[in-house]
C-alpha cells in the first residue's frame, strides 16, 4: 500500500462521529419529509389529531394520559396527541411532521450508534445506517399515525438494545416493554437481543433461552389484560390471525429484502423530473462518503469462520465469511419482526398495510450493510473501489428518489381532499341538523382507478396512501363548528361499488351501512328518509347534486333539495384553511374525467 493511501485511511478515519448524525437526518428529510409543507391528513389521522386542536395544557394531559383507541396500545394514542399537539402550537401541522422527521432521524442515529458499537466498522454502521434511513418497504413513515405512533416504538426496541448490548440488562426489560404497549408488532424482534452481543460462546443458548421466557411470560401477562379489559384485537384473534402468525415471517421477511431490488428499479423506471436533482446530489454524496470511509472488513472475532470449517456442515463464499455473525442476526431479526403483526398481509408492497414491515427495518438494515461493506471489500481487493463506490451510490440515490415519490403520493393525495371538500362545501350551502351526503364512487380517483398519463409531472396514481373514503363521516365536523344542539350533525359517506344493493332497508328507507366505510354500531344500524339525504354524482367531469329523483329498481326517491346558495352559515374551524381552496385558487382535478392535468383552469 502507497504512502499516499496509507495517509487517505489515516484521514478517513478521523471523520468526526458527530458530522454523522446530520447526514442522517438530512437525508430522512430529504426522503421521507421534504414535500411536508404541502401534506395534510390522511386516514387514521382524522381520527385523532383533529380532537386535539384548540386543547388547552391542561386538556392535552388528561387525553395523553387517559384516553386511549382500546387497542391495548396507550402509548400510541398518547404519542400521536402530544406531538401534534406540540406541532400545532408551535405553528401548524408542517410542524408536526417536522417531530416525526426528529423521531424519525433519532432512530436511525440510535441504529448507526449500535451497529458501530457492535462491529466496530463505519462502512458497515454507515452502510446499515443509510438502509435504515431509506428501509423501502415500510412507506407510512411521511404519515403522522405512524411517525408519531409507532416510531416511537422503534425508538423503545433501539434504546433497549443498546442497554443489552452495554451490560444494563435489568434496565433492557422495562424499557422494550414500552415498545409493546406503543406499537406491539415491534416487541418481537428483541428475542434476538443475545445475538447483538459482541461474544458468542457456550453461554449463548443458555442465554437465549432464559431471554425468551422472560420475554413471552411478558407477552402472555400483557394478553391476559387484554383479555381482561376487552380489547377488541385480542377478542378477535381466530384463523387469519393464526394463518398470519405462521405465514408473514416467511412472506414478509422476503418481501422485505425484495424491495431493497424492486424499490430502485421501480425507481428508475418511472423516473420523472421532479427526482433527478434530488438522486444526483444524494449520488455525489454517498460516492464521496463511501471514497473517503477507510474500507475494512469485519474483524475475524464476528466471523463463523472456525465453527463452519471445524464442522464442515456450511460453505461461506469468502467474501462473506466474516460476516456470519451479522447475517444470522439479521435474518432472527428480520423473521422476529412479524410474529405479532396480524393485521396486515406481509406480501404488502403499497399504502398503509405496509406497516406491517415496520420492525423488519432492522433485520433488513443490518443484511443490507453485510452485503454493501462485503462488495466495497472485495471491489478494493480488486482494485475496483471506484466501480463499487459508484454502484452503491446509485443504489442509495434511487432510494432516495422512491421516498421523493412516496412524498408526491402524499401531496397528490391531499390536493384530492382538498378539491373535493371545495366541492362539496360549493355544492351543499344548505346542511341543516340530519343531513347526509352520499357520494357516488364512480368519478373519484383513487388508488384503484387509473389515471391519465400527465406528461408535465411524470407521477403515476396515488398508491402509498388512499383519501376521500372511510375518514369522510369525519371531516365535515372538523370544517365548520355546527351549532352544539344538533344531536345529529351532517356527515358525508362514500357509497360502496354495489351501493345500489344495499341502500334500501325492509322499510324502504336508505342504510348508512350502504357506504364505505360506516364507524360505528349506530351508524350502521341508521336509516334515514331520502329527503335528508344530498347525493353527490361523477357528470362531465365535475361534482354535481343530484336535483332529479335516485331511481333503484322500479322505485324513485326524492331527494334533498337546496334551499339556499353561497357561503355556508357556520363558523370556521381551524382544518378550513387547510381543506378548503381560495376562491383565486385552480380547481384541482380528483375526478375522472378528460385526462386534463392535475390542476386546470376554472372553465
Amino acid at each position: 500500500m502507497s504512502l499516499r493511501q496509507d495517509r487517505l485511511n489515516t484521514k478517513a478515519l478521523t471523520i468526526p462521529e458527530i458530522a454523522i448524525f446530520p447526514l442522517l437526518a438530512s437525508i430522512v428529510w430529504v426522503a421521507n419529509f421534504w414535500h411536508s409543507a404541502s401534506f395534510g391528513l390522511y386516514e387514521d389521522d382524522w381520527n385523532r389529531i383533529p380532537n386535539i386542536i384548540g386543547l388547552s395544557w391542561s386538556e392535552i394531559f388528561n387525553k395523553v394520559v387517559f384516553e386511549t383507541s382500546g387497542q391495548g396500545r396507550p402509548f400510541h394514542d398518547g404519542f400521536i396527541f402530544l406531538f401534534s399537539f406540540l406541532g400545532i402550537k408551535l405553528g401548524g401541522l408542517q410542524y408536526a411532521y417536522a417531530i416525526g422527521a426528529a423521531i424519525v432521524s433519532a432512530n436511525a442515529c440510535l441504529f448507526y450508534l449500535l451497529l458501530n458499537k457492535i462491529y466496530n466498522n463505519r462502512v458497515f454502521a454507515v452502510t446499515g445506517a443509510l438502509t435504515f434511513c431509506l428501509f423501502p418497504a415500510d412507506t407510512t413513515r411521511d404519515y403522522l399515525t405512524h411517525s408519531l405512533g409507532i416510531q416511537p416504538s422503534l425508538t423503545f426496541l433501539l434504546i433497549a438494545l443498546h442497554c443489552y448490548t452495554s451490560g444494563r440488562i435489568k434496565l433492557a426489560y422495562p424499557i422494550v416493554f414500552l415498545s409493546l404497549i406503543a406499537y406491539e408488532p415491534v416487541f418481537t424482534v428483541f428475542f434476538a437481543a443475545p445475538l447483538f452481543n459482541k461474544k458468542w460462546d457456550s453461554k449463548l443458548p443458555k442465554e437465549l433461552v432464559r431471554h425468551a421466557l422472560i420475554l413471552t411470560s411478558i407477552i402472555i401477562l400483557t394478553l391476559i389484560v387484554r383479555k381482561i379489559v376487552g380489547e377488541g384485537q385480542v377478542s378477535q384473534f381466530g384463523l387469519q390471525s393464526i394463518v398470519l402468525l405462521v405465514l408473514n415471517p416467511i412472506v414478509g421477511s422476503i418481501t422485505s429484502l425484495a424491495m431493497l431490488v424492486y424499490r430502485p428499479l421501480e425507481t428508475l423506471f418511472k423516473f420523472n423530473t421532479e427526482l433527478w436533482p434530488f438522486c444526483l446530489l444524494a449520488f455525489i454524496g454517498c460516492a464521496g462518503l463511501f471514497a473517503y470511509l477507510k474500507v475494512e472488513s469485519l474483524h475475524k472475532v464476528f466471523s463463523l469462520h472456525a465453527l463452519v470449517r471445524s464442522k464442515r456442515f456450511l460453505k461461506i463464499p469468502e467474501a462473506f465469511e466474516p460476516y456470519g455473525k451479522p447475517i444470522i442476526t439479521g435474518l432472527v431479526a428480520l423473521m422476529l419482526a412479524y410474529p405479532l403483526a396480524m393485521t396486515s398481509y406481509g406480501f404488502a408492497i403499497s399504502g398503509r398495510t405496509t406497516r406491517v414491515h415496520v420492525a423488519a427495518i432492522i433485520g433488513t438494515s443490518i443484511l443490507s450493510a453485510c452485503i454493501c461493506s462485503a462488495i466495497l471489500v472485495t471491489a478494493s481487493k480488486y482494485d475496483r473501489k471506484r466501480l463499487a463506490v459508484w454502484g452503491l451510490a446509485g443504489f442509495f440515490a434511487l432510494l432516495v428518489g422512491f421516498g421523493l415519490r412516496v412524498q408526491q403520493d402524499y401531496q397528490l393525495m391531499w390536493q384530492h381532499q382538498r378539491g373535493f371538500w371545495s366541492d362539496v362545501v360549493r355544492l351543499c350551502p344548505d346542511l341543516t341538523e340530519g343531513t347526509t351526503i352520499f357520494v357516488e364512487p364512480s368519478g373519484l380517483r383513487d388508488t384503484r382507478q387509473p389515471m391519465p398519463f400527465r406528461p408535465s409531472r411524470g407521477v403515476s396514481d396515488p398508491k402509498q396512501i388512499k383519501g376521500l373514503e372511510w375518514e369522510l363521516p369525519q371531516v365535515l365536523d372538523n370544517i365548520y363548528q355546527f351549532p352544539t344542539s344538533w344531536q345529529l350533525k351532517p356527515k358525508a359517506y362514500r357509497l360502496q361499488s354495489d351501493w345500489q344493493e344495499k341502500i334500501l332497508s325492509d322499510r324502504n328507507l336508505f342504510r348508512v351501512s350502504a357506504a364505505i366505510p360506516v364507524i360505528s354500531d349506530d351508524e350502521i344500524n341508521r336509516e334515514l328518509e331520502s329527503t335528508k339525504v344530498i347525493f353527490l354524482e361523477t357528470k362531465s367531469g365535475k361534482l354535481t347534486r343530484r336535483t332529479e329523483p335516485l331511481t333503484i329498481g322500479d322505485r324513485q326517491f326524492e331527494l334533498k333539495q337546496q334551499t339556499r346558495s353561497g357561503l355556508q352559515p357556520f363558523d370556521k374551524k381551524y382544518l378550513y384553511n387547510y381543506l378548503i381552496q381560495s376562491p383565486d385558487e385552480r380547481p384541482i382535478d380528483y375526478l375522472i374525467g378528460n385526462g386534463t392535468p392535475i390542476s386546470k383552469k376554472s372553465s
